[in-house]
């Protein structure tokens, strides 16, 4: 015998969603993969009955790629409705196919692998009390042939329920003896509820990682996923912190206020200073970043390199050592190491119709205001003059001057203050 779960992902979302409720964030997170990752180790297979979402859950599953890791295989089916999907179930499976089925919903995503475990050591499907006479099952293990349910399903309405086929037995009387907590099995079906979820969840992680020895400086406004991954030794996370997705902190690390930063990796002894936005990003050790800096998806900061006030970068490669400090903007590009860009510098990697690379060099110096008009290189040690565009390659150890040369006439000024004075007074 076999164990498969499926999950009946056909909800419509909360009022004037554009989304069914599978596809709702929680932590950042859609529903869908916190219940796939709630799946216990020994289901072999995992079905999601879709119904007229199953375009939407295919993209959102086709997107997560290795963001979320499942050892079961996954297969999503349609179907008009949920007699029909299991109809479609049956026969992917084979008639005589017997198999013992986990029933899930998709809209209470806080079962965890205990409850799963524990609740599916009962017999049937979980119904909340004064429920049972429509479909609302939390989870139970079906031991019939599939062929058999299938059947059965076929010959009721669309709002059925297993009363006939499988012992039901009420949350109040179970979840005393098997010690679950009550917040598993809240349901969504309104923003109310979306919202009440994100406090437990949320509350429930902050918990773990303060037990887990990180320092929360107002653990209350911080939001941290499931995924993340923290070191429990010196990182301090300061007010209203949002981490999302796969992220990864090691020791030391110091997430300023109101910093944003999902899918990326960070090193010991990180510093982000507040309102910083790091995306899809790779940061080494002993970096410094922002504040108000801007690391958008691909961009990978070697150890020791910095970052500071108003740097944007974008599929950016800097090397150990390297700074930009202020104001620039920096994409698709590679800056070698210990190299110093200036203010206001910029790469201009687009030409309205492809993206272009710079390529900047070991120990290189880049005075402020200078445009890198790509595809472009600067060699090793090469100097740019303050307000330089440079359209070719600087050789290494080269000084490269565009500005044009500068003019002073003394007492000019005088001069011509007079002059526009006496203009200004013969034209009124």
């Amino acid at each position: 015998m076999t164990l498969t779960t499926i999950i009946v992902a056909t909800e419509t979302g909360p009022p004037n969603s554009i989304l069914p409720i599978c596809m709702e964030k929680v932590l950042g997170d859609p529903i869908l993969f916190w219940q796939l990752r709630a799946v216990p180790e020994s289901v072999s297979q995992i079905f999601i009955l879709a119904g007229s979402h199953h375009d939407e859950a295919i993209s959102h599953l086709s997107n997560a790629g290795s963001e979320i890791e499942f050892q079961a295989k996954i297969e999503c089916i349609g179907g008009s409705g949920l007699a029909d999907s299991i109809q479609e179930l049956s026969e992917t499976l084979g008639a005589d196919s017997e198999t013992q089925i986990l029933l899930l919903k998709s809209t209470q995503p806080l079962i965890g692998k205990k409850s799963i475990e524990l609740l599916a050591s009962t017999t049937g499907i979980l119904v909340p009390e004064g429920q049972c006479d429509n479909l609302s099952p939390i989870v139970g293990p079906i031991s019939l042939p599939l062929s058999i349910l299938s059947s059965a399903v076929r010959a009721l309405p669309k709002d059925f329920v297993f009363e006939d086929l499988v012992k039901q037995i009420t949350i109040d009387t179970e979840l005393e003896r098997l010690y679950c907590d009550p917040d598993d099995f809240l349901e969504i079906h309104t923003r109310r509820d979306i919202v009440k979820m994100q406090e437990v969840t949320r509350a429930r992680i902050v918990n773990y990682w303060l037990d887990a020895g990180v320092a929360f400086i107002e653990p209350s406004s911080a939001f941290v996923g499931p995924r993340a991954k923290i070191s429990s030794s010196g990182v301090l996370i300061e007010p209203n912190v949002r981490l999302e997705g796969i992220v990864t902190l090691g020791e030391g690390a110091t997430i300023g206020q109101g910093s944003i930063i999902r899918n990326s990796s960070l090193g010991p002894c990180t510093e982000v200073r507040p309102y910083c936005i790091i995306e899809g990003s790779d940061i080494g050790d002993r970096t410094r970043i922002g504040p108000f800096a801007h690391l958008r998806e691909g961009s990978r900061i070697d150890s020791g390199a910095s970052l500071g006030n108003f740097v944007e970068t974008k599929k950016a490669h800097f090397g150990a050592g390297a700074k930009a400090n202020h104001l620039s903007y920096l994409g698709d590009c590679e800056v070698g190491k210990g190299t110093n860009i200036g203010a206001g510098c910029i790469t201009c990697n687009y030409d309205g119709f492809n993206k272009h690379k710079t390529i900047i060099g070991k120990d290189v110096f880049i005075g402020s205001d200078c445009q890198l008009v790509a595809p472009v290189a600067v060699g090793d040690r090469a100097i740019l003059g303050a307000g330089t565009t440079l359209t070719s390659d600087a050789p290494k150890d080269s000084i490269v001057l565009t500005r044009p040369e500068t003019t002073i006439r003394s007492g000019a000024a005088k001069a011509l203050r007079a002059r526009l004075k006496a203009k200004g007074k013969s034209t009124m």
